[in-house]
């Protein structure tokens, strides 16, 4: 359990390094808003 949990940080934390992986999440962030649905493509 505790390597599987630092497993999942250590991929949180190299998703949050990600400028591709930053951008899905203004995406998703646009989407929950519903600002701009259709970009989810």
């Amino acid at each position: 359990a505790d390597r599987a949990r630092a497993g999942s940080a250590a991929s949180a934390d190299a998703a949050s390094k990600s400028p591709l992986a930053g951008r899905s999440a203004e995406r998703a962030q646009e989407i929950i808003q519903g600002a701009r649905p259709w970009s989810a493509a």
